[in-house]
């Protein structure tokens, strides 16, 4: 295969612009406000990067500069103003909050805007989502009355302010897609606020088997675990017979890798064990649909495409397939040994190890209960599944 030049930075070799944003971007932000971005309107994000920062034009801030004039809050006429005095401790603001505050059920009051963000950690995420859209609009809310009386002489009208901060709930509530818990504590700050119910989906329970594999084919289970994303990795292997016996045991120790690409390394180290021991008929069945695919559709990460393609020539027959964890436990009891590996450290065993307590019955059914959360994705509302699996034999 002739040298070609390849972009690292993603699975495959091609260059993108994103895979160089998210190369030369800070992926560990270092403010507290970072957190928040996720569920916001662009508008809104932006408002709250400049309370966090205080870069608003409150009379402070323009003593700050050097313009020298008395101060004075412009809505109350009592103190001067500052930007939490403003937003959270002026009389006629205080109401307001009371309000929002007893709406959602929050016991305190917040005297910053990390402290009214902070109030709302513990929430479903549903009315989380409700919580912080309705804390940064009442913000905003309040700086454009704020504008309008010094600017307008428009007089502060606090029902104006909550009538349109209920629409912006509702807004919020029809373009989140996560769930609420079902509490009667939220069904109760549903009620007062006049949105629809977003209850948790149902679990869906799934079945899977262990198949045996065809007459003198070798069915190698293989499966990867990372500490974190990336972290250090660890493979397991384990081969089978069409009969079901326990021909033997790999385990490895990685790097610090990525999970996706730990799960093609095991694949690979799969591969690389079978056409050592001579096996020309071989099943690779792995954890990773997402992997099994690239393999499938041979568009294999560009880290192993080079030997990728010399060796799945070696093979006679050759088939990969993904499983659910919970049919492929043995694999990943193999890959807990790999943990005690250094990196590119291996261990065979023949036959059964006693750290493999239990393998696969192809005469046993094997059940997965998905838990389906709906939760917000940066850049937009978007949901996706968030499943916890459980084993029932």
């Amino acid at each position: 295969m002739l040298d070609k030049r390849v972009w690292r930075h993603t699975t495959q070799d091609y260059f993108t612009v994103k895979s160089a944003f998210e190369v030369i971007r800070s992926t560990k932000p270092k403010v507290w406000w970072a957190k928040y971005y996720k569920c916001l309107h662009p508008k809104a994000r932006v408002f709250l990067w400049r309370v966090c920062h205080n870069v608003l034009v409150t009379e402070d801030n323009l003593r700050r500069r050097g313009f020298s004039f008395p101060s004075r809050c412009p809505l109350c006429l009592l103190e001067s103003e500052t930007a939490n005095h403003l937003f959270w401790d002026c009389a006629l603001v205080v109401p307001i909050w009371q309000w929002l505050l007893d709406s959602f059920m929050v016991h305190g009051y917040p005297h910053c805007m990390q402290e009214s963000l902070g109030l709302g950690d513990n929430m479903s995420m549903y009315i989380k989502d409700l919580w912080r859209a309705a804390v940064i609009n009442l913000s905003q809310l309040i700086w454009l009355s704020r504008n309008a009386v010094v600017f307008n002489e428009v007089k502060f009208n606090r029902n104006t302010i909550k009538v349109k901060l209920l629409a912006v709930i509702k807004e919020t509530s029809v373009m989140t897609q996560n769930s609420m818990n079902n509490t009667v504590a939220d069904l109760q700050i549903i009620s007062k606020l006049g949105v629809a119910t977003r209850a948790r989906p149902a679990p869906s329970i799934k079945s899977c088997r262990w198949i045996l594999p065809w007459y003198e084919e070798i069915k190698l289970n293989c499966c990867s675990s990372t500490m974190g994303n990336p972290g250090k990795a660890r493979l397991g292997v384990i081969a089978r017979t069409h009969t079901g016996a326990v021909l033997g045991v790999r385990t490895k120790g990685k790097g610090i890798i990525n999970r996706f690409d730990a799960e093609c390394s095991a694949i690979m180290e799969a591969l690389s064990w079978a056409i050592e021991m001579g096996w020309k008929k071989v099943w690779i069945e792995a954890s990773s649909s997402a992997a099994v695919m690239n393999f499938n559709s041979n568009e294999v990460p560009w880290k192993h495409r080079t030997k990728w393609v010399g060796m799945h020539y070696k093979f006679t027959a050759l088939r990969i397939s993904s499983t659910w964890k919970e049919g492929n436990f043995s694999a990943d009891q193999a890959t807990k040994i790999g943990s005690y590996l250094s990196s590119n450290e291996r261990e065979d065993f023949v036959g059964t190890p006693l750290f493999i307590t239990r393998i696969e019955d192809p005469l046993v059914e094997y059940f997965s209960i998905l838990i389906c959360n709906l939760f917000s994705f940066s850049g937009g509302w978007l949901g996706l599944p968030s499943c916890v699996s459980l084993l029932w034999l």
